[in-house]
Parts: C-alpha cells; structure tokens; sequence
C-alpha cells in the first residue's frame, strides 16, 4: 500500500507569482515578494527559453 502525506508549507507565497519561497521579504523594498520576481521586475531578470 502507498500513501502520501500532505503538509503545509513553512514558506511565506510570494504575493506576485504565488509560489512559496524561503527567500520572500528578503528585499526590504518588496517586503511580499519573492528574490526571482523582485529580479525579473527591478533586475536583470532570469535567461527563459520558453514563454
């Protein structure tokens, strides 16, 4: 028998893409949002290959 065992995560959601991340309110300036959407908005952003 398999079983999967659920658990919320102990992460904050970033308010932009949803996702929860460690690195939520690591930028004092963007204090809901994620280092990855913090970048793409305010930064150099990521390298994407697809849409």
């Amino acid at each position: 028998e398999q079983r999967i065992v659920v658990t919320p995560s102990t992460h904050t959601k970033c308010d932009r893409c949803w996702h929860y991340r460690a690195d939520v309110g690591s930028n004092v300036e963007h204090p809901t949002l994620c280092g990855r959407c913090v970048s793409n908005l305010f930064g150099a952003g990521e390298a994407r290959k697809y849409a």
